[in-house]
């Protein structure tokens, strides 16, 4: 089997993905439960890969309904939307052509409805993370096409931590306060918090099949685990499974 450095060539493309999630979920602010569920997963991106640089944008939304991990059949249960915009930027060395390392800049938001009995109860994570990002690629047979990423945050700027349970910033408090009706973005991005590693963890791992159906397009099986956590009022714990089916446009 003879293998090529995935980049030994200029190539752009798109890539839509379509797949199926799993989530485990603790927000121990609003229970001490776990939450797990599965939903779909829709991701769109752009590549440009040079002979030593690349540069990746995608972006991507999911959705799941949760159930408590210990009683699956109980009343409570968590709607989770989640929504991410990330950029790579990759560099190889001549020595090590199948090796790339670089930063990347990752925005994600959950947003998810606990549903109790007695009412329901609004979360958030919101956070915008610097990474280090590290990946190996190889081309094999001129059709097929395999690549492994990872990446670790350096530092996070995350949005809505409390002080104590369900208490906003005193920006955030006084902006609903004087205008209840208005949402209060501005105070509400301003009221975040830098983390570094040691507090903010965010783990993420893509493991990327392509192979070459035509000099155009391609076909693609992606599988990307994710794990999260760092304290709010008290810690949330976020990881998700990822199973992508793709379709990819060269030009």
């Amino acid at each position: 089997m003879r293998c090529y450095s995935q980049d030994s060539t200029n190539l752009k493309y798109f890539r839509i993905r379509l797949g199926t999630n799993h989530i485990s979920l603790q927000d121990k602010v609003f229970s001490p439960l776990v939450y797990k569920g599965s939903g779909s997963l829709f991701d769109f991106s752009f590549h440009d890969h040079k002979a030593k640089s690349t540069h990746i944008i995608n972006m991507g939304i999911s959705s799941q309904e949760l159930a408590p991990k210990l009683n699956p059949q109980g009343s409570g249960r968590v709607e989770n939307t989640s929504i991410y915009l990330n950029y790579e930027y990759l560099r190889s060395f001549s020595s090590y052509r199948n090796h790339h390392i670089g930063v990347g800049l990752y925005n994600f938001l959950s947003a998810r409805n606990f549903i109790f009995l007695v009412e329901d109860e609004i979360s958030v994570d919101l956070f915008s993370s610097l990474n280090l990002v590290y990946a190996y690629g190889l081309s094999f047979k001129k059709r097929h096409h395999v690549r492994a990423i990872t990446s670790l945050p350096v530092i996070a700027y995350v949005i809505g931590r409390m002080r104590v349970p369900n208490d906003f910033s005193e920006e955030v408090f006084q902006s609903i306060v004087e205008d209840p009706n208005r949402a209060p973005i501005g105070e509400l991005l301003s009221s975040g918090d830098f983390l570094r590693l040691n507090k903010f963890l965010d783990v993420r791992l893509t493991l990327d099949y392509q192979y070459d159906l035509s000099n155009r397009i391609r076909l693609g099986f992606t599988y990307i685990f994710q794990y999260y956590s760092y304290p709010k009022f008290k810690t949330v714990k976020y990881g998700a499974s990822q199973y992508l089916a793709s379709i990819i446009y060269k030009f």
